[in-house]
């Protein structure tokens, strides 16, 4: 019985040290990645746009579905992380595609920006996102912010026939 109050103990010593850290912490932050394809950005903006694709190459989505009761254009997507609602707020074909992400604990906004630079089509990934869960956002300190960012460029490129290499911009 005494080790079972001292292993309830660590775990709620834990719980509140992350949730220390977490109030610590701003509940907002954005994170930034880039990477240059040549595929023009039509082509990338094509890619980038058919949510409904994302499973056959984006990193971080096994499955999407549209979400037919909503007034907006949008689809519950599945993958590691766990589920979230994206929906689109805002395109400007082939420069800039925009999607709101409704996660429970994550809520954001990615906002797909593609130029064409120096010959080639650069693709900046801007993620603005809110945590309010202190715990969840205690997490964060141990996690890469560009991380996420990164790999789906790199998918990206997969799908495009391309090899790539990300950088983050913060």
């Amino acid at each position: 019985m005494r080790w079972i109050l001292i292993g309830i103990g660590v775990v709620l010593g834990v719980v509140a040290v992350l949730a220390g850290i977490g109030y610590s912490m701003p509940n907002t932050h954005v994170a930034q990645a880039e990477a240059d394809y040549q595929t023009g950005p039509d082509s990338v903006y094509a890619v980038l746009s058919n949510v409904e694709a994302w499973p056959e190459w984006h990193a971080s989505v096994s499955s999407v579905e549209a979400v037919e009761d909503s007034a907006a254009t949008s689809w519950r997507i599945r993958g590691p992380d766990g589920s979230m609602t994206i929906t689109v707020a805002g395109e400007d074909p082939p420069s800039r595609f925009v999607t709101l992400a409704d996660g429970g604990m994550f809520v954001g906004r990615w906002t797909y920006h593609i130029e064409t630079r120096n010959g080639s089509t650069r693709v900046t990934i801007t993620e603005e996102a809110r945590i309010d869960n202190l715990v969840i956002r205690g997490l964060t300190v141990f996690r890469n912010q560009t991380r996420t960012l990164e790999r789906v460029l790199l998918s990206l490129g997969e799908r495009l026939g391309e090899r790539v290499e990300p950088r983050a911009l913060t």
